[in-house]
């Protein structure tokens, strides 16, 4: 069976309005109620490191980028209600929208 790879990269009718639509309602319920950081994933961030390029995607409210303030951190999610949340948490952080299942980056170049 053959898989359409171009398919798999766009997000469904179905997700838009149940994942998209949802997440851009919720954001400040969602951004008050996940507001502590993971401390294995708080871990891996402090073990970096300085100047290391973390690439964040999904960050929503932006709740992992400032725990280790010496990373160069990007963060990205689907919705934009969450980013506007993200950036006034995290000033020193770069943000943008995009859908995880197709970023517009290419590695090396997106980090130089």
């Amino acid at each position: 069976m053959e898989i359409d790879k171009k398919a798999s990269e766009k997000p469904t009718e179905i997700e838009k309005k149940h994942v998209y639509e949802v997440y851009d309602k919720i954001n400040v319920h969602f951004s008050e109620t996940r507001y502590k950081p993971c401390p294995q994933v708080a871990e891996f961030l402090n073990s970096l490191e300085k100047d290391s390029y973390v690439l964040d995607v999904g960050c929503g409210n932006g709740k992992y980028l400032s725990v280790n303030e010496n990373l160069n951190i990007f963060g990205t999610d689907c919705s934009g209600n969450l980013l506007f949340i993200a950036k006034d948490k995290n000033l020193n952080s770069q943000f943008f929208v995009a859908d995880s299942l197709k970023l517009p980056i290419s590695y090396p170049s997106f980090f130089e």
